[in-house]
């Protein structure tokens, strides 16, 4: 602990100081320094503190408990400051204050564990006789939020409490167990106040807490920002609230509120909002005059849809009530181009409702055989798996590079309709992955030799062997089946030869033997 008391002392000296700490517990004591029960300050610029691990449960610092003598792990009065990889808790107010009244401005907490304190996790503050300074431009990202206890030791608990900051960003991090033990609701996992605006709060996961987001509170209203692709499990009041917030945007998000007949509500005269393509269980509720653009939403949707919102997994199951219901029923939105495990959406084609796009998206497409040899009139189908197994749109289109050699038809059976060479491509429906068979035609007026060998198959290394039956004169012409780059072209009087491996690139090849009258093809894996 000594070691950290001295690097902060140093580093609010000059500014400018990467502080990186060793595994281990840092617990705070007034035998260091007394003033040590404020929490530590950061008051120079461009000062980072993280673990050397990376790993967050390696570097633990702490106070005295939430009735212990210590209120803050770090107080920022700075810019430029990031808190990272560390986990922090255990005190009597909040785990980091971010001084807004101080103009404290562009603070980054990064995969941090913030857990049990006596008030708000995370605090932006400001002073409402000079709100024009703020703590603005910070970002909370890949953090948790919990109560080990699994719920919290008073009312006066919350997240993330800003008051006042503008161009926040909260993503991708995880509010557990905020929850008060009292009558009186929790504060939010998440809440922007106070004239705060420009909020983006995207990709979060909020369960078991009294309420999830709030912009605004009563007539400490809310500008512009944006709610998008949080799933949200609520068991005392609103899963998102919107109160005086003017033009916010909530977009794609799912909701499951309990004991409470609202998932989403927008409340006051000062509130317009556009909210679009929520997956809700309760209601999208208009209050005390507020207004609002609502469209492609889903209200009163069942909670035995979801995975397990308890445990809260609000993914949703794959079956087929939920494929008619909320599949492509939503809206395209150029701000939420992904779900909140960053799949993306299908921009052009309708999206899933909720924050969960249902529908998984093609990785791959594969076709089998690689290769046909046909004679003219004979038929073959064509094979294809569409991966993941899972998706749900499994179509695709055929295409034949000549139709004078081969036709396709839409379900990939292929004919032959002359001699010559075509490649039968392949392509899922949404345009994104192909994959090719090799058609050859043989003449029926030019036989293969049937004894000519090619091997090894698959050629991995040393020499191709190729047998040819006779040491009359043969033409050998080899090429990639694809791209059909010419490999090898040699006229030979001898019965085998030799071709080393490093005339290839690992694919397919097919390699023609013309012998008099006669053509026989072959094709190889190299590997």
């Amino acid at each position: 602990m000594q070691g950290l008391l001295d690097a902060i002392i140093y580093a609010n000296s000059i500014g400018n100081v990467d502080i990186i700490l060793d595994s281990g517990t840092y617990e705070y004591d007034t035998s260091y320094v007394s003033w040590i029960t404020f929490g530590l300050g950061l008051f120079k610029d461009n000062i980072t503190i993280r673990s050397k691990t990376g790993n967050r449960d390696d570097v633990i610092i702490k106070g005295k408990g939430m009735n212990g003598n210590i209120s803050s792990v770090f107080q920022i009065f700075a810019d430029n400051i990031t808190i990272a990889n560390v986990t922090l808790g255990w005190v009597t107010t909040h785990a980091i204050q971010v001084k807004g009244d101080a103009d404290a401005d562009n603070f980054l907490a990064h995969n941090v564990r913030f857990v049990d304190t006596y008030q708000q996790m995370v605090k932006v503050s400001y002073s409402s006789s000079n709100p024009n300074i703020t703590g603005d431009n910070g970002i909370i990202r890949y953090c948790s939020f919990e109560y080990s206890a699994g719920i919290g030791p008073q009312w006066y608990i919350g997240g993330i409490d800003c008051h006042a900051g503008k161009n926040w960003i909260v993503k991708d991090n995880v509010f557990r167990d905020i929850v008060s033990p009292e009558n009186n609701l929790a504060e939010h996992a998440i809440h922007f106040w106070s004239n705060a605006e420009n909020t983006l709060v995207e990709g979060n996961l909020i369960t078991n807490c009294d309420r999830g987001i709030g912009f605004g509170l009563g007539d400490r209203g809310h500008g512009i920002g944006v709610i998008k692709n949080n799933m949200v499990h609520t068991t005392r009041d609103v899963g998102i609230g919107l109160e005086n917030a003017n033009g916010v945007k909530v977009y794609n998000n799912t909701v499951v509120s309990e004991n409470y007949p609202f998932s989403i509500e927008y409340r006051f005269v000062g509130t317009n909002a556009i909210i679009k393509n929520n997956l809700c269980n309760a209601a999208i509720e208009l209050r005390n005059d507020a207004s609002g653009e609502l469209s492609s939403n889903i209200q009163d949707f069942p909670t035995n849809g979801f995975v397990d919102y308890e445990a809260g997994d609000l993914h949703l199951k794959n079956n087929e009530e939920n494929m008619k219901l909320l599949v492509d029923k939503g809206e395209d939105l150029a701000e939420v181009l992904v779900d909140i495990d960053q799949q993306k959406r299908p921009f052009g084609k309708g999206y899933d409702i909720g924050a969960d796009e249902l529908v998984k998206n093609v990785k791959r497409i594969q076709v089998t055989p690689t290769v046909l040899n046909l004679r003219p009139n004979e038929s073959r189908q064509l094979r294809v798996k569409i991966l993941p197994f899972d998706v749900y749109y499994k179509s695709a289109t055929w295409k034949s590079s000549d139709t004078l050699v081969a036709i396709v038809d839409e379900n990939g059976k292929v004919k032959a309709i002359s001699p010559g060479s075509a490649i039968i491509t392949v392509t899922t429906s949404d345009g994104a992955f192909t994959d090719q068979s090799y058609v050859n035609v043989q003449d029926q007026n030019k036989l293969e030799n049937e004894n000519i060998k090619v091997y090894p198959v698959p050629f991995k290394n040393g020499d191709l062997s190729i047998d040819l039956d006779s040491s009359s004169p043969s033409k050998i012409i080899i090429r990639s089946l694809f791209r059909q780059e010419l490999i090898y072209n040699v006229d030979v009087n001898t019965e085998s030869i030799k071709i080393p491996r490093n005339l290839f690139k690992e694919g397919l090849y097919i390699i023609n033997i013309y012998q008099g009258d006669k053509v026989t093809r072959k094709t190889i894996t190299v590997e």
